[in-house]
C-alpha cells in the first residue's frame, strides 16, 4: 500500500458527487443519482487498483548517465521506460536529481502504448566542480481510468564527478583537426631575395648576385617599354 497514490481525478469525482447531494436537498430525485455515482466511483477505484497493481513488473525503467559531468555545459541525462502492461499507461517521472541544481518541481509526463518503449532525455548544467549524487528514479503509473497510481523505484544512489568543461575542449580539438584536414598539409613558403614584382626590384649594390641583377634589370626595361608604347 505504500506505493499506492490517489489521483486528483478521484477527488474531482467526489466533489461532483458532493454537489449532487447538495442539490438533492432541493430536488429529492437527485439523491438516488448521487448514491449511484458514489458507488460507481469506489468501484472504479477498486478496478483501477487491480489493473495497476496486478502486474508486479508493469514497467522497466533506467536512467542513462554520462561517465562524468562537464562543468558549465549542457549534459544530457537519458531515461528509457518500457510498458509491460496490456494497456496504454500514463507515467509521471520524478527523478531525484542532485541538490546542487535546486530543481524542486522536476517532473516529466508521458503516454506509453502497451509493449512499447519511451526514450527521452533532460538537460543538466552544473555550475561548480564536485560530486553530484542522484537519488531514486521514481515513475508513477496510472491506467486509462486514472483514479490511482502505482509508484516504481529504480536505480538508487548514483554518483557523478563534475570536471572543468571538457565538451568545449573536444569541440575545439575537432575544429583544429578539421582545419588541418582542409588545408591538406599545404604551407605558405616565403622566398627571400627572389621576386619579379616591379615595386620590389632594388638597385644593384656590390655583393649582389650579378645574375639576379641582370634578370631584374631586363624585367624593369620591359616594364618601361610597355608603358612608353601604351602612352
Amino acid at each position: 500500500m505504500k506505493n499506492l497514490y490517489i489521483n486528483t481525478r478521484f477527488f474531482f469525482a467526489l466533489i461532483g458527487v458532493g454537489i449532487l447531494y447538495v442539490f438533492a436537498f432541493f430536488f429529492p430525485f437527485l439523491m438516488i443519482v448521487a448514491h449511484i455515482i458514489l458507488v460507481l466511483c469506489f468501484l472504479a477505484v477498486m478496478v483501477d487498483y487491480l489493473f495497476v497493481f496486478n502486474h508486479k513488473d508493469g514497467i522497466l525503467a533506467q536512467r542513462i548517465l554520462p561517465e562524468k559531468l562537464s562543468n558549465g555545459d549542457e549534459n544530457p541525462v537519458k531515461i528509457d521506460i518500457k510498458n509491460n502492461y496490456g494497456f496504454k499507461i500514463h507515467v509521471k517521472v520524478i527523478d531525484e536529481i542532485p541538490f546542487q541544481f535546486q530543481k524542486r518541481d522536476f517532473m516529466i509526463e508521458k503516454q506509453i502504448e502497451s509493449g512499447k518503449n519511451s526514450f527521452f532525455q533532460y538537460i543538466l548544467e552544473p555550475k561548480e566542480r564536485g560530486e553530484y549524487n542522484f537519488g531514486s528514479l521514481n515513475v508513477y503509473v496510472s491506467s486509462p481510468l486514472g483514479f490511482v497510481s502505482k509508484r516504481f523505484n529504480f536505480q538508487k544512489d548514483a554518483n557523478l564527478p563534475a570536471y572543468p568543461s571538457f565538451i568545449h575542449l573536444r569541440k575545439y580539438e575537432l575544429m583544429a583537426i578539421q582545419s588541418e584536414f582542409l588545408l591538406g598539409g599545404i604551407k605558405k613558403i616565403r622566398k627571400l631575395g627572389h621576386t619579379m614584382e616591379f615595386e620590389q626590384i632594388k638597385e644593384y649594390v656590390p655583393g649582389d648576385d650579378i645574375r639576379n641583377h641582370q634578370l631584374e634589370s631586363h624585367f624593369k626595361d620591359q616594364s618601361f617599354d610597355g608603358e612608353s608604347v601604351s602612352g
